[in-house]
């Protein structure tokens, strides 16, 4: 409970903070959270590239271009059989009457 107090009081001062914002080791602190984080971007950024430029990233697009062919024939032929089967189910119909 003190601590919660004394943090609180010293949360709550703007020349508490300041003075605390100056520090070393706060600076310091800062310095380092920003360089990691700088860093750690970049080197994501350089693994997206490698990445990207790889033969897997190739051969990916290339099967899923792949499938995407495929599925727009099934598609394709699943339409006209239905069809053909649906006419073809009409005229037996047709004929019965």
């Amino acid at each position: 409970m003190p601590l919660r107090t004394l943090f609180r009081y010293l949360a709550n001062h703007p020349e508490v903070i300041n003075r605390l914002a100056e520090s070393y080791p706060i600076r310091r602190a800062a310095q380092l959270t920003a360089y990691l984080i700088h860093r750690s971007k970049e080197t994501g950024q350089r693994s997206l590239d490698d990445f990207l430029k790889s033969s897997t990233t190739r051969q990916i697009k290339e099967q899923a271009s792949e499938t995407g062919n495929s599925v727009q024939s099934f598609s394709k032929t699943f339409t006209e059989e239905l069809k053909d089967g649906l006419r073809k189910m009409n005229e037996e119909i047709k004929k019965q009457k």
